[in-house]
């Protein structure tokens, strides 16, 4: 739970037809631009980046000009990229990513 703020707000519907109180919990999203934690913010790139994708994709299929749907596919192919680079970094998966790997400048 470190990595969630505070609970957002209570609510509390009407009684259904069983005659009970609905209460429910919104819970606020994580706190992402306070952690120190690299893991939360690879997250949340990721995230950002596959909505970014995905809008991508959603703009080819409007785009009536084939130029301009081959440059939003390269922006999805190259976003699915980086998103993979981040995903590695989560999983240690590329020897860069390591902390035993050496890294020279």
């Amino acid at each position: 739970m470190d990595h969630f703020a505070e609970v957002g707000s209570i609510f509390r519907a009407g009684a259904g037809s069983n005659g009970h109180l609905g209460i429910f919990i919104i819970m606020k999203a994580p706190n992402d631009e306070s952690s120190s934690d690299p893991a939360v913010h690879s997250a949340h790139l990721q995230r950002e980046i596959a909505g970014l994708i995905d809008h991508l994709h959603k703009d080819i299929e409007r785009a009536p000009e084939p130029q301009f749907q081959a440059l939003l596919e390269t922006s999805a192919e190259v976003l699915g990229g980086l998103r993979n680079a981040f995903e590695d970094y989560g999983k240690h998966a590329e020897a860069a990513w390591r902390s035993s790997a050496k890294r020279t400048i």
